[in-house]
């Protein structure tokens, strides 16, 4: 969480981020409901932007000496989990890289075999 007169940072997503975004969703939503691009892009990415932005000074830094590069790893509203790879750019605005996406949510049978 932003504390009290601190300014949260940028986000923005790069050409590979929604590359990505492109991947992992289709135009139009699936058969069985599955979430479309605008979807996502309504319901996921402004709570991730706003999530990315918060916490970043408390993210996985994957890369030991690079603190400006970041792991977001959350659970989602339309998707079970999602991670999102960012770097901090030399203006301070955080840019996000690359977009992972686990669409299917555990079952109590999958969660019981470990």
């Amino acid at each position: 969480m932003v504390g009290e007169g601190a300014r949260r940072r940028d986000v923005r997503p790069t050409r590979s981020f929604y590359d990505d975004v492109y991947r992992h969703f289709p135009l139009e939503r699936g058969p069985a409901g599955e979430p479309s691009r605008v979807d996502f892009e309504l319901y996921e990415l402004p709570r991730l932007f706003r999530d990315v932005a918060d916490q970043w000074d408390g993210m996985f830094q994957p890369i030991a000496g690079r603190p400006d590069y970041r792991t977001f790893i959350s659970f989602g509203i339309l998707v079970a989990a999602l991670s999102v790879e960012a770097q901090l750019a030399a203006d301070g605005a955080i840019e996000l890289l690359s977009l992972e996406v686990d669409p299917y949510p555990t079952t109590e049978d999958e969660a019981a075999d470990g």
